[in-house]
């Protein structure tokens, strides 16, 4: 099932992902430590927290490029070897302005890695697998975030903020090591078509030479001529963006419509998301496989169908109705129908662009998810700040903003996704063939 190469090099690159996500899962945990010893303000802790989104939108690109020249291992190890000087550098910072340069050069090292590992999972695994291959990629994230806040914040309380990136972080760079020593396959060797004309073997590099290079706006405008990458990329941008909206504010929502207290509300939205999507990434990838053999625009029916699910559920689950009996299943339902095909777009984007430019189809796939995820938020503020709610506190009454009515204008949104990827799926033959002519 996995081909030549096993499912090691699959481990590997999920690993990468999962010390990414650590690293990055670290601040929320120690935030509240650093905030009392440099002493900034909650809105210069939210800058934080986004210095990484902002930096992620400013190399995705370019990113894209370098996956596309260079020897991709070498060039994941490279940036894997430099989080640990990072996170040193970040457990010394000694005002707000260091902290939030060091944010940024995180963001900008998180961001090469991404097209890479794509790429060469699409080299290293036959169509048959791929969906798998990708689900091992996106659902290692999950985890990482969890540990990596976890662990940042017992870190924090038992020996101070400091440690935190010092004892999580800089360990992790020593995994380069493990990313230097995988085999760099030769571009597009695993694709049908090359394989029965040519064989796997014998495809010769498709590198640009120095004479064929193309800027990076060309590439973008040949990329953005394939229509089902237009598509996917619009679709899948949005459920990304459904899915931080809600993990970002539906603790407030439980908090503050569901009456629960804020651990409580934490504690809950934490769960649903993290058992969710891990159950929902894992159950879509074998499912997506198995779509894709049966008809090349499986993997997007798949994720038209199910984002158009969501969007009914949530709709329904941000109602006034009981948490426990009604909203959290709902939850439980909702958060796999939006992330179950995720995988699957992976493997399908790999197939309907030419091999010597995938990691810029990743790249501009990542950018339009990043920008969509960074907007989604503060758009469901703005939206509730429009609209008062009574809530009752231990001070009294206290006038908020409405996320429930925020949340039933934003997620129908959902539903125009997964129309854009079903239109999108009668476009994956010809482009997959068109890929490989």
């Amino acid at each position: 099932m996995w081909g030549s190469y096993g499912r090691r090099p699959a481990l590997v690159l999920a690993g990468v992902a999962f010390i990414d996500a650590v690293e990055r899962g670290i601040l929320p945990g120690a935030l509240s430590k650093a905030q009392d010893d440099l002493g900034f303000s909650d809105f210069q802790a939210g800058l934080l927290g986004s210095a990484v989104v902002i930096a992620s939108v400013v190399m995705v690109l370019p990113a894209g490029y370098l996956a596309d020249r260079f020897h991709r291992p070498r060039l994941i190890g490279g940036v894997l070897a430099t989080w640990g000087l990072v996170a040193a550098v970040t457990a010394s910072v000694q005002s707000w302005g260091q902290f939030m340069a060091a944010r940024s050069a995180l963001g900008l090292a998180d961001t090469i890695d991404n097209p890479a590992s794509s790429s060469l999972l699409a080299d290293y695994y036959p169509m048959e697998s791929r969906g798998r291959a990708y689900g091992l990629l996106r659902v290692a994230p999950i985890f990482g975030v969890a540990v990596g806040t976890g662990l940042g914040g017992v870190i924090a309380a038992a020996l101070g903020w400091r440690w935190s990136f010092l004892l999580i972080g800089v360990p992790g760079s020593l995994f380069a090591l493990t990313v230097l020593r995988l085999p760099h396959p030769t571009r597009g060797q695993q694709d049908r078509r090359r394989e029965e004309t040519i064989g796997p073997r014998e495809v010769a590099p498709t590198i640009p030479g120095p004479d064929e290079r193309r800027s990076v706006n060309l590439e973008i405008r040949l990329l953005l001529r394939v229509k089902s990458l237009r598509a996917l990329a619009l679709g899948a941008g949005i459920a990304s963006g459904g899915i931080s909206g809600i993990g970002f504010w539906a603790p407030s929502f439980f908090e503050r419509h569901g009456g629960l207290s804020g651990g409580a509300a934490a504690g809950v939205t934490g769960g649903l998301i993290l058992v969710g999507a891990i159950g929902g990434i894992l159950a879509g990838s074998r499912l997506s496989d198995r779509l894709r053999a049966r008809d090349p625009g499986g993997a997007m029916l798949q994720a038209g169908v199910s984002q158009m699910l969501a969007a009914v559920v949530f709709v329904i689950a941000f109602l006034n109705l009981p948490v426990w009996f009604v909203q959290v299943p709902l939850f439980m339902v909702g958060v796999p129908l939006i992330v179950n095909a995720l995988p699957g777009l992976s493997a399908t984007t790999a197939e309907i662009v030419p091999p010597e430019l995938r990691g810029m189809a990743f790249s501009i796939a990542a950018f339009v998810s990043t920008t969509i995820s960074a907007v989604s938020a503060p758009l469901i503020g703005l939206l509730a700040d429009q609209f008062e709610f009574l809530t009752e506190t231990a001070d009294g009454p206290t006038i908020e903003g409405n996320l429930a009515y925020a949340f039933q204008m934003v997620v129908p949104l959902l539903a125009v996704g997964g129309w854009i990827v079903l239109r999108g799926r009668h476009f994956v033959a010809q482009d997959a063939t068109d890929a490989l002519a």
